[in-house]
């Protein structure tokens, strides 16, 4: 259908998890369990390939069976556990080796790439391959644009701060109006019964995100030139409309740890163009975050580019006990930007507010002598 482009996105995060120890495969996937701040960050110090951390004390990696051993030496609560996208893998190629359908094949992250360059030099006029990034193997993002309009980007824009183009279109509601216009044409062909209906509703939501459009512009002028660090780079189409300046990340690479000479330079440059505000989210860690904050004097907004979110006790009259719906998610952020938080304070325990009061009296007693001594 002319000006409806259709983008294959192909992330290959789940080929990299299956491919990424090809070169050992005596790599097993286990569970540590019982792990602190201290004795992750040991992990982290032995490269082991660390596959995902959960609940902060629950650590998933491959490792050899050398490692397995020191480790287990060394006193981790360490099991081995099925390696479910490994088990899957080899299914699919038991059952798809003797077809001759290249398209039953399943194939390997150097495959895979392989055939979409050729559909790129092949069909130039409708087909365009491009890498958005890296995985933290070291591997290609690649998407492939298939459209009668190849040479035109609908969508991503190139994002200074991570130095490509950015991925994350969905945060802006001025593509969500164009994707929601190309839908209802889409389903208007194939359904055309509907299209009462389709219409209808097009309208309606239109309505609702021209509505969603007003309030970031009226958000705008409370937000506009602000200086922020965001922890993902998620939301550059989102803060672009509120006037937002990003001058940093704190991810480096996505998915990995920042390290310590990233994280200095950017306190020196928050420091230096006196930033004040860091954007993190809910799906990520927050230590990294407040210490930040902590060494800036910087406040924490914890904003979602994702749905699923479950809503603290606090504003749960407001929005409910989960962040489901698309507009809601930007009611949601727009409250966040607007109220965030001080680790300084937020992070404070009671045994130290405990502390801090119990020395009140002694303080008041001072001050009452030096008044003393003054007045005599």
């Amino acid at each position: 259908m002319k000006h409806c482009c259709i983008i294959i996105s192909i992330f290959l995060l789940f080929s990299a998890v299956l491919f990424a120890r090809s070169e050992n495969r005596q790599a097993i996937l286990v569970k540590i369990t019982n792990v602190s701040n201290n004795e992750l960050k040991t992990l982290i110090s032995f490269n082991i390939d660390i596959e995902n951390v959960k609940n902060k004390s629950e650590v998933y990696a491959y490792v050899t069976i050398e490692e397995y051993n020191q480790l287990t030496q060394k006193g981790y609560q360490i099991e081995e556990i099925p390696d479910r996208a490994k088990i899957y893998a080899d299914s699919l190629w038991s059952a798809t080796q003797f077809s001759s359908n290249p398209l039953d094949a399943y194939h390997t992250f150097e495959e895979l790439t392989i055939e979409l360059q050729q559909f790129a030099q092949q069909y130039p006029e409708i087909c365009l391959l491009e890498s958005i990034g890296k995985s933290v193997h070291g591997k290609d993002l690649w998407i492939m644009k298939i459209t009668d309009n190849v040479t035109i980007e609908e969508y991503m824009e190139y994002d200074p701060v991570i130095g490509k183009k950015n991925p994350h279109v969905w945060m802006s509601p001025i593509n969500a109006k164009n994707m929601i216009f190309k839908l209802y044409q889409t389903f208007a062909q194939l359904l055309p019964e509907n299209n009462a209906t389709l219409y209808n509703n097009f309208l309606s939501y239109q309505k609702d995100l021209d509505d969603l459009l007003k309030r970031i512009d009226q958000a705008k002028e409370t937000f506009n030139n602000t200086k922020v660090v965001v922890h993902h780079p998620a939301f550059v189409y989102f803060f672009n409309l509120l006037g937002l300046e990003r001058i940093g990340a704190i991810e480096e690479v996505e998915g990995a740890e920042p390290s310590a000479a990233h994280i200095a330079d950017l306190t020196d440059k928050m420091l230096q163009e006196e930033c004040k505000f860091i954007i993190n989210q809910p799906q990520l860690d927050k230590e990294d975050v407040e210490a930040l904050a902590l060494d800036t004097d910087a406040k924490i907004a914890v904003l979602t580019p994702l749905l699923g979110v479950e809503v603290e006790d606090s504003l749960k009259a407001k929005f409910g006990d989960l962040i489901d719906e698309y507009i809601e998610m930007f009611d949601y952020d727009l409250y966040k930007l607007a109220h965030p938080y001080n680790p300084s304070f937020e992070s404070t325990s009671g045994l130290e507010i405990v502390s801090i009061l119990s020395f009140l009296p002694l303080c008041i007693a001072l001050s009452t002598t030096r008044k003393r001594r003054k007045d005599s």
